[in-house]
């Protein structure tokens, strides 16, 4: 069983990602490699370059504001 975790964001991990920020929320670990959970703070007009997932989902939830995706080139 995987145990709860209680923690204030602010602890949480964040790595600078091409000059955004993504918040570790739940890492890999904590979920025996189930799935791993980030916040992302992305300023207007920047975000991930193009890429591609070979043997992963992604998904996303925006709180505010608008994401452009490119699916399948």
């Amino acid at each position: 069983m995987i145990k709860p975790i209680l923690e204030n964001t602010e602890n949480r991990p964040a790595i600078d990602v091409l000059g955004d920020r993504y918040m570790v929320l739940l890492s890999a670990e904590e979920t025996r490699g189930a799935f791993s959970l980030f916040e992302f703070f992305v300023a207007k007009g920047r975000g991930s370059p193009p890429h591609v997932h070979a043997q992963e989902d992604e998904s996303f939830y925006i709180l505010s504001g608008e994401v452009e995706f490119m699916i399948d080139g």
